[in-house]
Order: C-alpha cells, then structure tokens, then sequence
C-alpha cells in the first residue's frame, strides 16, 4: 500500500503508470495477433519479447528506486 501512495504521489511515476497500462493491454490484444500471423516461429519470438520486456521493465524500474529509497531510509 505504501509503495502504491509513493508511486502515484510523483508526476514521473504516474506516466509509467499510464504506460504499463498501455503494453498491458498491447500484450493482450497483440500476442495472439502474433502467434496466429503466417511468418517462422523466431519472427514470432522476437515480436512477443519486445512487448512482454517493454512491459515488465515499465512495471519494475519504479519499484527497484522505491525499494532502494527504504533501504536508504529515505521514505
């Protein structure tokens, strides 16, 4: 709960919001446009790595600075 407050309370960290919530739903609606595309299975690898990475490092970067900032005792 805490974490969530810090992270909507910084103007930065609400724009990640808005952008997890966008490759959220890319992931949903264009993993399976990509997995029924007519191209090789490597194509489709390297289409869905980008989606998934993009997403889960919008998600991660404000928790590691929020985790790290605790353990400095600067919250």
């Amino acid at each position: 709960m805490e974490y969530l407050k810090w992270l909507i309370n910084h103007k930065k960290h609400r724009f990640k919001i808005l952008l997890f919530v966008i490759g959220l739903v890319g992931c949903i609606f264009l993993i399976p446009t990509i997995l029924t595309a007519d191209a090789p299975v490597v194509a489709k690898i390297f289409g869905i790595i980008p989606l998934v990475g993009f997403t889960f490092g919008i998600a991660y970067e404000p928790y590691t600075i929020f985790k790290r900032l605790k353990r400095m005792g600067k919250l």
